[in-house]
């Protein structure tokens, strides 16, 4: 698939809220869930999206940001 041959997936719970948990949203400035980040491998954020998105709908994104 194209996420796993061209990005590194991480999945984190923001559901359970701890100081840790709030430490990232504040770093990436995550303001409601869910929320999906992508960041180069300096933690860069380079693109985002914040609601639930349909295959079809990230496909498009995932394509560009493999290209750039």
């Amino acid at each position: 698939s194209i996420i796993n041959e061209h990005f590194v997936p991480l999945k984190i719970d923001g559901t359970k809220v701890t100081k840790t948990m709030r430490s990232l949203w504040d770093q990436y400035d995550v303001r409601g869930l869910p929320t999906v980040l992508f960041l180069k491998p300096d933690g860069e954020e380079i693109a985002r999206f914040e609601a639930f998105r349909t295959v079809k709908q990230v496909v498009p994104l995932l394509n560009d940001l493999k290209d750039n």
